[in-house]
Parts: C-alpha cells; sequence; structure tokens
C-alpha cells in the first residue's frame, strides 16, 4: 500500500510539471504574438508622438532645421531650434535687448546657410550645432533657473521673430563673441583672407576692459609649450628656436611664426586653449605665462559691450548698428 501511494503521488507530480511546461510556452506564444499585433502600433504612437512635438508648424514659408538623430532625421522650426543656439552663445542673464540682438544674429547665420530641398527650406543642423543644446543640457547648465531663463530666450527669439540682416542684397553671417581687448578687429586688415566682411567695423568698448574676466592666465612649463607645439604644427624632432607673433593695429595676433613657419594666429589660440586672440608670452619664474585680454576672436558683436550699452538704455537695434555698417533689418 505505502509503495502504491508514493508511486502515485510521484505520477501525480509528473503530471503537473508537465502541465506547468505546457502553460509556459502557451504565455511565451500568446507573448510573442502581441508583440508582433502590437508592434506597428506601438512604432506608429512613437513616430506621432515626434511628429507632435516637433512638426507642429505648417506655416507659409516655414524654415525647418534637419537635425540628424540615431533612428533618422528630425525637423525642428528654426525659432524653436533657436532656443538652444541662445542657451548655448550668450549668457541668459544678460539683458533683454542684449538676447534679442543675438537672437537676430543667430537667426542670420541660420537663413544664411538655408537651401531648398522637396519644396522646403531647410538649414543642416551639421552646420549650425555648434551653438547648441538640447533641453537636458540647458537644465543642467541654468539649474534652478531653467524656467525663467527658457521664458526670457523665448520671449526675445518671439520679440524679433523673423528678423534678419542683409547686406548688399544677402543675408549675412554676422560674427559675435564674448569680449573684446577694448577694441573690436579692424576687418581691412583681413580682406584678403576673411571674404566680404565690409560690414564690420573697428569699435572702441571701454566697458570690456571693465569686465571682471577681461584678463586671463594660462601657466607652463617650456616642456608643455613644446608638447603642444610639436602636437599640433611642428614636426616631432624639430627644435624651437623662437615664438614671433604679428599682430594687428588692435593687438590681436593674426599669425605666429616660429622657425618660419607662419601659424594662423585663431589656429594658435585653440591649439593652446586660450579665450582671447589677444594675448602675449612672457616668462615668470622659469615658467612661460600666457596672459589674455578679452574673450574670443574679436570680429564684429562684442556681447558683453553691448549688454553694457543696454543697461543705459539702447535697443536692440542701436546695438546692432553699433557693431555693423551699411545693414539693414529686415523680415523674412
Amino acid at each position: 500500500m505505502k509503495e502504491k501511494r508514493t508511486g502515485g503521488r510521484m505520477k501525480v507530480k509528473r503530471v503537473k510539471r508537465k502541465q506547468k511546461k505546457r502553460e509556459g510556452r502557451g504565455g511565451l506564444v500568446l507573448t510573442v504574438l502581441l508583440f508582433f499585433f502590437l508592434f506597428p502600433f506601438l512604432m506608429s504612437g512613437f513616430s506621432k508622438r515626434e511628429q507632435e512635438t516637433f512638426d507642429i508648424d505648417h506655416t507659409p514659408g516655414q524654415v525647418w532645421v534637419m537635425q540628424t538623430k540615431f533612428w533618422g532625421k528630425l525637423q525642428i522650426p528654426l525659432e524653436e531650434y533657436l532656443v538652444g543656439m541662445m542657451a548655448s552663445s550668450i549668457p541668459a542673464e544678460y539683458e533683454p535687448e542684449t538676447l534679442k540682438a543675438q537672437a537676430i544674429l543667430l537667426r542670420s547665420f541660420c537663413m544664411s546657410q538655408m537651401k531648398k530641398e522637396d519644396g522646403k527650406k531647410i538649414i543642416e543642423d551639421n552646420i549650425v550645432k555648434e551653438y547648441y543644446l538640447e533641453e537636458k543640457q540647458r537644465k543642467n547648465l541654468w539649474q534652478e533657473k531653467f524656467v525663467d531663463y527658457e521664458n526670457k530666450i523665448q520671449q526675445a527669439i518671439l520679440e524679433t521673430k523673423g528678423m534678419i540682416l542683409v547686406y548688399e542684397g544677402e543675408i549675412i553671417n554676422p560674427p559675435f563673441f564674448r569680449m573684446s581687448n577694448g577694441n573690436t578687429r579692424d576687418i581691412d586688415e583681413y580682406m584678403g583672407v576673411a571674404g566680404n566682411l565690409s560690414f564690420l567695423k573697428s569699435i572702441s568698448c571701454e566697458e570690456d576692459k571693465m569686465a571682471t574676466e577681461y584678463i586671463q592666465y594660462v601657466e607652463m612649463t617650456q616642456k608643455e609649450l613644446e608638447k603642444i607645439l610639436k602636437k599640433s604644427f611642428l614636426k616631432s624632432n624639430e627644435k624651437i628656436e623662437k615664438i614671433v607673433l604679428c599682430k594687428d593695429n588692435n593687438g590681436y595676433v593674426k599669425e605666429v611664426e616660429i622657425n618660419g613657419k607662419k601659424i594662423e594666429g585663431e589656429l594658435f589660440r585653440k591649439a593652446f586653449g586660450l579665450s582671447s586672440s589677444c594675448f602675449i608670452f612672457e616668462k615668470v619664474n622659469h615658467m612661460i605665462e600666457i596672459q589674455t585680454k578679452g574673450i574670443g576672436h574679436g570680429f564684429g558683436f562684442s556681447q558683453y559691450e553691448a549688454n553694457q550699452l543696454a543697461k543705459n538704455g539702447l535697443g536692440y537695434e542701436d546695438l546692432i548698428l553699433h557693431f555693423y555698417e551699411n545693414i539693414s533689418l529686415e523680415k523674412i
């Protein structure tokens, strides 16, 4: 009797295991079928959300920025894209009139790069994304002030919507930078290489000299200096005799001459991570000290100077005309 009961229990257990196995297989099959049945709806829902988020403006003449994502192309209205560009290119705490001027400069830059494709006006983001921060990046940058700064920048863009700068009948790409060395650069000294930028003029920027970041220093050893030079410009076995800085009339470095080789000043600045194109070398206590004045390349619109002028009552149009000549503000 005991053996029969044990055998019976064993038989029941085997039956239950088989039933569970069948149930598991049935659940798996059902899951797979549901996935393939619902997949098209899930994907269409995803596409729809993307479309609702970005592809919403069907205004005639709308300009789009084509942003490349890992899953394909994404169209963003230019006026929306400008929010991320503003966040990247100018301090959000600046005066509203300064931000309006910057919005016009960026819009002009974008429109100067526009082309038509499949009947749409588009701008490829690989041209303009250097000046762009995604929303997540803007939140990290502004922290608790994100909402205030986002609204402030959107307002500056809205109040100048469609406004661009035109010179001799063409939309221009107006250069801008953070802070001068006391003067913006004279384009007449660069006309051979800079193209048609005759709308630029050299402007005195006395307010820039008062900024806390006006003068900055970079220190390095002779060995560190040579390592950077050989990595970027010279041969690895080349001995450095002397460095000659060739400056323009306003003190910005046009070229750096090393062993008879000429290096463009901007390329040299970027290789060393210098804040400005106005710089000098000095030896201080067995170290090499590079002193810079201002922030940026020095051409065109000095944001810091403009912001100080805005504090004194100048509007965005006056700020723009202060730095560029013979241009007109038009609306697209």
